[in-house]
This record gives structure tokens, sequence and C-alpha cells, in this order.
């Protein structure tokens, strides 16, 4: 990366005082998008505090793989602390690329493969019961599609629906009051989050089981340093990584199935497309 070809800016609109949080808060999809034209890298401000947007793909990639190392996350760090305590998503350094190392093989394109029997049958259970003509909530539908699936691949865990219910509440309440700058591990939906991770991290604790999967990775695998994640440690990871990987695709999925409904013509070639590839067999690694 050389500075000489990056363009750094700061975005329009800003204000002294409460800096972009007019844009973003009326109004964001738009000012977002804005930034592309604005610079390689665009500096948008909450208050007086900045936040820096990198907009081109090429130093996203040297930021997110090429370089992960070398930026910290300190700021995020403090905020979040409650929530998520020590998890990789927010610590730096050597701790951080040694966390990433344990999780690494869980995620590769290869272990992929894996998840898929395994995906399909989460899917035809939460789906089968769906019928012509009925009214759903896709939102909801889709959140407890994406935690089911991660609990189901990443942390061996059946997760009841009344569970997942109770989970997209908290998570919800949880990043509103890490947002907030309120979150308290002794009360509210931060609280409560962590309250059902831990008894899911000591239930499988207790059971002393390989899974093969990621939290049998964080409770029965050293790591680095020669270490066994504690209970706390844990749990952080699985906050962390809900927060991170279960929201995002839920509301990616929910869009998905907005803008078909949008545009028939897509909708239908999708649907050929499915029945062509999948027909009436399962959902497979290869098809």
């Amino acid at each position: 990366m050389e500075s000489t070809q990056t363009v750094l800016s700061v975005a329009a609109g800003r204000d002294p005082v409460v800096g972009h949080l007019p844009q973003l808060g009326s109004d964001p999809l738009p000012f977002l998008r804005s930034l592309r034209d604005q610079g390689d890298v665009v500096t948008i401000y909450f208050g007086t505090e900045p936040m820096h947007v990198v907009v081109d793909p090429r130093l996203a990639a040297d930021v997110l793989v090429g370089r992960y190392g070398a930026f910290n996350r300190d700021a995020f760090a403090a905020a979040s602390a409650q929530f998520v305590g020590q998890s990789v998503a927010v610590i730096s350094g050597a701790s951080h690329q040694g966390r990433r190392q344990l999780m690494a093989p869980y995620f590769q394109r290869a272990r992929i493969g894996h998840y898929v029997d395994e995906m399909a049958r989460i899917a035809l259970a939460r789906t089968g019961g769906w019928c012509d003509g009925d009214v759903l909530a896709l939102d909801d539908e889709a959140f407890g599609l994406a935690l089911a699936t991660a609990g189901g691949c990443l942390f061996g865990t059946d997760i009841a629906q009344e569970t997942i219910e109770d989970i997209h509440v908290q998570l919800m309440a949880a990043l509103g009051e890490v947002g907030n700058g309120v979150a308290d591990r002794t009360t509210g939906g931060t609280a409560e989050i962590r309250r059902i991770i831990t008894d899911v991290v000591a239930r499988r604790r207790a059971e002393g089981i390989d899974r093969g999967d990621l939290l049998s990775a964080f409770l029965l695998h050293p790591d680095q340093a020669g270490a066994v994640f504690t209970d706390e440690q844990a749990v952080d990871e699985v906050v962390g990584l809900l927060a991170a990987g279960v929201d995002t695709p839920a509301v990616a999925l929910s869009w998905v199935f907005h803008e078909l409904s949008c545009h028939p013509e897509v909708e239908r070639r999708a649907c050929e497309e499915i029945d062509a590839v999948v027909g009436d067999g399962p959902v497979t690694e290869d098809r």
C-alpha cells in the first residue's frame, strides 16, 4: 500500500459538533453510498469521534487479510468490553493472531462441505412447516435460521425455538446498549445474552465430548500458548461470533427475498435454477 496512491478525505457535510450523526440518523444508506465517490479512505465523525471507512476494495483486503495484525481495535474493545469481553473480534496483536489461528480451520473453504448436511437439515426443519398463503415475519424467520445454523454448525448445539427468540430479543437489546455506551454485564440485554451463552458453554464443558466443532476447540484444544479457554473466554468468543455472524446474514437473506419479490422475472429464473440444480433431492456439497 503506497500513500501516494491513496486518497484520504473527510466526508462532506460534517458539523463541527455532531459530525455526521444527522446523515447517519435520518437516511444512512445514501450517505454511506456517497462515500465511494469521496476517496479511498473516508473519515466520518460520530460527534467529535472519527471513524475511518475503507472504501477501496484493494485497501480493504489489505486491512482484513494482508496486514490484519497491524491494526488495533482498542477503541472498540473498550466500548464493547462488557458485551464481548476479550473476543477475537476486538482484541489486537499476538492475542488476536493466536485466537484467529485456532479458529481459522473451521472457516476454511474445505470445511464448508462438512457443514452442508447440517445446514440443509436445519433449513428443512425451519421451513418445512411453511405453507402457501402463510404470512411470516421474514426478518424473524431469517434470524432464527441464521442462529440455528450457527448453533448447529459451529457450536454443535440444537437451539430450541424459544431460546432462539430470546437470543434475538436480547442480542438486539445488547447491541443497542453497546451503541449507546451503557452495556453492563449485570443488567439488560448484555447480561441476558451472556447468561444464555454461559449456560450453553457450561453444558458442553460438563459433557466433555469433542464434537469437532468450534466450541469443542475453545473448550478442549490448547491455543498457541498451550492453554485451554476458560468458560468466560469461550462465552466471549461465542457472543462475539453471534453478534458478527448471525444478524448480518439474517439481514442479507431478508433483503434477498425482498428483492426477489420486487422482481418476479428474477425470482422465476432463480426458482428454475434451483429446480434444475437441486431438483427434489437434498441439498449436498455438490449441488
